[in-house]
């Protein structure tokens, strides 16, 4: 109950969710999104403000999950009693192919879908690691900590991005999942242990085994570069 209690307050204190907000769930198929959605269900549940849900999977055919874990996502929402839909993505042949091609297809392919079907926000699943691994990742690549936001608005004010999971790490999300049975889906993708963010995740591993308040310590600069609290 502690780690809703913390959802809550973040919701709160960030504005992110409004009475009567009709908010679309992207799903990866991983456990940060299913963990979101169930945290999101069992917010709109006891808040009883009218706030509806959908989740929604982008599939892309280099990168799509098996049949097996497909199946288990359609289950899945059905216990929760949120719709779940299934987009096309696609990737043109001429492109070359990589993690940030992919997330940008996901990316607009929601987009698209949560304008079209009269959203006021689409929920993604981002955490604690990818908060550190952006502002490090930037850090490294352009000299700034800019990271990620509770909160963005896109396409003048049309729809919003919000990040619900912003204050919980990967080994919180996990306990959750293995307390209420949630299974985590993984991707046949080439490119999941073969790029700059698994090479940042690494290094925060490894300098964390130098000093043990080092994540600590660099969540600290990136909340002080972005004014954040996260």
């Amino acid at each position: 109950m502690k780690t809703l209690k913390v959802l809550h307050n973040f919701i709160y204190h960030h504005q992110l969710i409004q009475p009567n907000n009709k908010i679309l769930l992207a799903v990866s198929g991983g456990i940060d999104s299913l963990v979101m959605s169930h945290y999101l269900k069992d917010y709109a549940d006891r808040r009883k403000e009218n706030i509806k849900l959908e989740a929604a999977y982008v599939k892309i055919d280099e990168v799509m999950l098996g049949d097996e874990h497909m199946d288990y996502l359609e289950n899945y929402f059905k216990r929760l009693n949120i719709d779940f839909t299934i987009l096309p993505g696609k990737v043109p042949v001429n492109v070359d192919f990589q993690c940030y091609t992919c997330a940008r297809e996901r990316r607009k392919q929601l987009c698209i879908y949560a304008i079209e079907k009269g959203f006021d926000s689409i929920a993604f699943g981002h955490i604690l690691d990818d908060y550190l691994e952006t502002g490090l990742m930037n850090m490294i690549t352009s000299g700034h900590f800019q990271s990620l936001v509770p909160k963005d608005t896109l396409f003048e004010g049309k729809i919003d991005v919000i990040r619900p999971l912003l204050r919980f790490s990967k080994k919180q999300l996990r306990k959750y999942a293995r307390e209420n049975d949630i299974q985590d889906g993984k991707h046949k993708c080439n490119f999941e242990t073969h790029n700059i963010r698994d090479d940042i995740r690494k290094l925060i591993r490894d300098t964390s085994k130098i000093h043990p308040n080092y994540e600590k310590s660099l969540r600290k600069i990136i909340n002080k570069w972005n004014g954040m609290n996260i």
